[in-house]
């Protein structure tokens, strides 16, 4: 079962062009990070600065991560309401 993701962050209508140095020009299909990974990457910039590195070290990143998505996931779900 897969995990509700929001959707893309910052979605981009039909793409996004890139013109490159030689006028061609590259249609680049991918949206980006989704709004599950936008909101965990705020959430983690928020944990980290709200505690002290004393507190931090005895996290490991595993432990940030799973905090962080289980953040976004709140936020996601309280979204839908």
């Amino acid at each position: 079962m897969s995990k509700e993701n929001g959707g893309p962050a910052f979605p981009i209508a039909g793409g996004q062009k890139v013109l490159c140095g030689n006028d061609v020009r590259i249609k680049l299909p991918h949206s980006g990070m989704t709004l599950r990974d936008y909101f965990a990457a705020k959430a983690l910039t928020v944990l980290s600065g709200t505690h002290t590195p004393e507190d931090l070290a005895t996290w490991d990143y595993h432990h940030f991560a799973e905090f962080s998505y289980r953040v976004a996931d709140a936020m996601l779900a309280e979204r839908d309401k």
